[in-house]
Protein backbone atom coordinates (compact mmCIF):
# COMPACT_ATOMS: atom_id res chain seq x y z
CA UNK A 1 0.00 0.00 0.00
CA UNK A 2 2.89 2.32 0.84
CA UNK A 3 4.46 1.72 -2.56
CA UNK A 4 1.16 2.59 -4.26
CA UNK A 5 0.92 5.88 -2.36
CA UNK A 6 4.50 6.74 -3.34
CA UNK A 7 3.70 5.98 -6.98
CA UNK A 8 0.59 8.18 -6.89
CA UNK A 9 2.57 10.97 -5.20
CA UNK A 10 5.31 10.67 -7.83
CA UNK A 11 2.74 10.88 -10.64
CA UNK A 12 1.10 13.94 -9.04
CA UNK A 13 4.49 15.66 -8.66
CA UNK A 14 5.39 14.92 -12.29
CA UNK A 15 2.05 16.29 -13.48
CA UNK A 16 2.58 19.45 -11.42
CA UNK A 17 6.06 19.89 -12.89
CA UNK A 18 4.73 19.52 -16.44
CA UNK A 19 1.86 21.94 -15.78
CA UNK A 20 4.25 24.46 -14.19
CA UNK A 21 6.54 24.16 -17.21
CA UNK A 22 3.67 24.76 -19.61
CA UNK A 23 2.44 27.75 -17.60
CA UNK A 24 5.94 29.25 -17.56
CA UNK A 25 6.43 28.59 -21.29
CA UNK A 26 3.13 30.34 -21.98
CA UNK A 27 4.15 33.27 -19.76
CA UNK A 28 7.43 33.90 -21.58
CA UNK A 29 6.16 32.97 -25.06
CA UNK A 30 8.38 30.01 -25.89
CA UNK A 31 7.80 26.69 -27.63
CA UNK A 32 4.25 26.11 -28.89
CA UNK A 33 3.10 29.33 -27.20
CA UNK A 34 5.41 31.74 -29.06
CA UNK A 35 3.18 32.58 -32.01
CA UNK A 36 4.26 35.98 -33.37
CA UNK A 37 5.67 37.09 -30.00
CA UNK A 38 9.31 37.69 -29.11
CA UNK A 39 10.53 34.44 -27.54
CA UNK A 40 11.54 34.54 -23.89
CA UNK A 41 9.78 37.86 -23.26
CA UNK A 42 6.45 38.06 -21.39
CA UNK A 43 3.55 39.98 -22.90
CA UNK A 44 3.58 43.65 -21.96
CA UNK A 45 7.37 43.82 -21.48
CA UNK A 46 10.38 45.44 -23.14
CA UNK A 47 14.11 44.68 -22.87
CA UNK A 48 17.39 45.86 -24.33
CA UNK A 49 18.29 44.08 -27.55
CA UNK A 50 21.52 42.32 -26.72
CA UNK A 51 22.23 40.68 -30.08
CA UNK A 52 25.49 41.95 -31.56
CA UNK A 53 25.21 44.01 -34.70
CA UNK A 54 27.00 42.63 -37.80
CA UNK A 55 30.49 44.04 -38.35
CA UNK A 56 29.43 46.14 -41.36
CA UNK A 57 26.84 47.92 -39.18
CA UNK A 58 29.47 48.60 -36.53
CA UNK A 59 31.50 50.29 -39.25
CA UNK A 60 28.49 52.26 -40.48
CA UNK A 61 27.41 53.48 -37.05
CA UNK A 62 29.49 55.21 -34.39
CA UNK A 63 26.79 54.28 -31.87
CA UNK A 64 23.84 51.92 -32.09
CA UNK A 65 21.36 50.01 -29.96
CA UNK A 66 17.82 48.72 -29.78
CA UNK A 67 15.05 47.08 -27.81
CA UNK A 68 12.61 44.23 -28.36
CA UNK A 69 9.09 44.13 -26.99
CA UNK A 70 5.75 42.35 -26.77
CA UNK A 71 3.10 45.06 -26.58
CA UNK A 72 -0.66 45.14 -27.08
CA UNK A 73 -1.90 48.64 -27.75
CA UNK A 74 -2.31 51.28 -30.43
CA UNK A 75 1.30 52.04 -31.29
CA UNK A 76 5.01 52.35 -30.52
CA UNK A 77 7.02 55.54 -31.14
CA UNK A 78 10.66 56.65 -30.97
CA UNK A 79 11.11 60.29 -29.98
CA UNK A 80 14.00 62.73 -29.86
CA UNK A 81 14.18 65.61 -27.37
CA UNK A 82 16.84 68.31 -27.30
CA UNK A 83 17.41 70.74 -24.43
CA UNK A 84 19.47 73.87 -24.00
CA UNK A 85 19.86 73.87 -20.25
CA UNK A 86 16.37 72.87 -19.10
CA UNK A 87 14.62 74.51 -22.08
CA UNK A 88 13.32 71.97 -24.58
CA UNK A 89 13.89 73.24 -28.12
CA UNK A 90 13.12 70.02 -30.02
CA UNK A 91 10.61 67.28 -29.24
CA UNK A 92 10.07 65.22 -32.36
CA UNK A 93 8.76 61.76 -33.18
CA UNK A 94 11.41 60.24 -35.44
CA UNK A 95 9.60 57.02 -36.27
CA UNK A 96 6.56 55.09 -35.14
CA UNK A 97 4.28 52.25 -36.00
CA UNK A 98 0.58 52.22 -35.15
CA UNK A 99 -2.77 50.73 -36.03
CA UNK A 100 -6.42 51.68 -35.86
CA UNK A 101 -7.77 50.49 -32.53
CA UNK A 102 -5.73 47.98 -30.56
CA UNK A 103 -3.36 45.32 -31.81
CA UNK A 104 -0.20 43.33 -31.19
CA UNK A 105 3.15 45.08 -31.58
CA UNK A 106 5.66 42.30 -31.10
CA UNK A 107 9.14 42.74 -32.49
CA UNK A 108 12.10 45.05 -32.19
CA UNK A 109 13.41 48.54 -32.85
CA UNK A 110 17.03 49.40 -33.67
CA UNK A 111 18.75 52.74 -34.02
CA UNK A 112 22.15 53.89 -35.21
CA UNK A 113 24.08 57.15 -35.43
CA UNK A 114 26.15 57.30 -38.61
CA UNK A 115 29.87 57.80 -38.16
CA UNK A 116 31.14 61.32 -37.73
CA UNK A 117 33.26 60.92 -40.86
CA UNK A 118 30.09 61.29 -42.92
CA UNK A 119 29.30 64.75 -44.21
CA UNK A 120 25.78 64.43 -42.79
CA UNK A 121 25.53 62.69 -39.42
CA UNK A 122 22.15 60.95 -39.28
CA UNK A 123 20.20 59.14 -36.61
CA UNK A 124 18.49 56.16 -38.26
CA UNK A 125 15.58 54.30 -36.64
CA UNK A 126 14.24 50.94 -37.83
CA UNK A 127 11.04 49.24 -36.64
CA UNK A 128 10.13 45.63 -37.31
CA UNK A 129 6.88 45.03 -35.44
CA UNK A 130 3.43 44.74 -37.03
CA UNK A 131 5.13 46.11 -40.13
CA UNK A 132 8.46 47.64 -41.15
CA UNK A 133 9.29 51.33 -40.75
CA UNK A 134 12.56 53.22 -41.28
CA UNK A 135 13.16 56.91 -40.74
CA UNK A 136 15.97 59.44 -40.30
CA UNK A 137 16.82 62.47 -38.19
CA UNK A 138 19.54 64.92 -39.19
CA UNK A 139 21.70 64.89 -36.05
CA UNK A 140 24.29 67.23 -37.59
CA UNK A 141 21.81 70.13 -37.58
CA UNK A 142 22.27 70.42 -33.82
CA UNK A 143 25.93 71.46 -34.00
CA UNK A 144 26.22 69.46 -30.81
CA UNK A 145 29.64 68.85 -29.16
CA UNK A 146 29.10 65.50 -27.44
CA UNK A 147 30.90 65.21 -24.09
CA UNK A 148 29.10 62.42 -22.26
CA UNK A 149 27.14 59.43 -23.46
CA UNK A 150 24.85 57.20 -21.40
CA UNK A 151 23.36 53.99 -22.73
CA UNK A 152 19.83 52.62 -22.31
CA UNK A 153 18.27 53.31 -18.90
CA UNK A 154 15.75 50.48 -19.02
CA UNK A 155 17.22 48.42 -16.24
CA UNK A 156 18.25 44.79 -16.53
CA UNK A 157 16.13 41.98 -17.91
CA UNK A 158 12.46 42.19 -18.82
CA UNK A 159 10.88 45.54 -17.91
CA UNK A 160 7.07 45.96 -17.64
CA UNK A 161 5.61 48.38 -20.18
CA UNK A 162 3.81 51.41 -18.78
CA UNK A 163 1.66 53.26 -21.31
CA UNK A 164 3.10 56.62 -22.45
CA UNK A 165 6.15 56.26 -20.18
CA UNK A 166 9.40 57.52 -21.80
CA UNK A 167 11.88 54.62 -21.81
CA UNK A 168 15.27 56.22 -22.40
CA UNK A 169 17.36 54.61 -25.14
CA UNK A 170 20.31 57.00 -25.20
CA UNK A 171 21.44 60.29 -23.68
CA UNK A 172 24.03 62.67 -25.14
CA UNK A 173 25.24 65.62 -23.06
CA UNK A 174 27.65 68.54 -23.37
CA UNK A 175 29.09 70.42 -20.41
CA UNK A 176 28.14 67.71 -17.91
CA UNK A 177 29.42 68.12 -14.37
CA UNK A 178 27.93 64.85 -13.13
CA UNK A 179 27.23 61.42 -14.59
CA UNK A 180 23.75 60.70 -15.91
CA UNK A 181 21.57 59.29 -13.14
CA UNK A 182 17.99 59.45 -11.92
CA UNK A 183 15.36 61.13 -14.07
CA UNK A 184 17.17 62.62 -17.07
CA UNK A 185 14.11 64.77 -17.83
CA UNK A 186 14.30 66.46 -14.41
CA UNK A 187 14.96 70.20 -14.71
CA UNK A 188 17.68 70.12 -12.05
CA UNK A 189 19.58 67.44 -13.98
CA UNK A 190 19.13 69.25 -17.29
CA UNK A 191 20.47 72.52 -15.89
CA UNK A 192 23.80 70.83 -15.09
CA UNK A 193 24.55 70.67 -18.81
CA UNK A 194 24.75 73.14 -21.65
CA UNK A 195 22.99 70.71 -23.98
CA UNK A 196 21.17 67.40 -23.55
CA UNK A 197 19.80 65.14 -26.27
CA UNK A 198 17.54 62.24 -25.31
CA UNK A 199 16.35 59.40 -27.52
CA UNK A 200 13.40 57.54 -25.99
CA UNK A 201 10.62 55.12 -26.85
CA UNK A 202 6.97 55.20 -25.77
CA UNK A 203 4.20 52.61 -25.98
CA UNK A 204 0.57 53.61 -26.49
Amino acid sequence: MGSRKKLILLIVVMILIVVAGLVYSHHINIGPFQGNSVAGLPDGHVRVLEAQQPEFLQLQFSQHGGVEFNHYGSGVFVNFAFYEGDVRTIDETIAGIQTMGQGDFNGHMTWGLTTQGNEKQELIVNFRAAGIVRNYFDFSQLDFPIRLIAGPMLGLGNVPIIQDYPYVLQVWQAGATTLVSGNVFDSANLRRNHYTAILYITFE
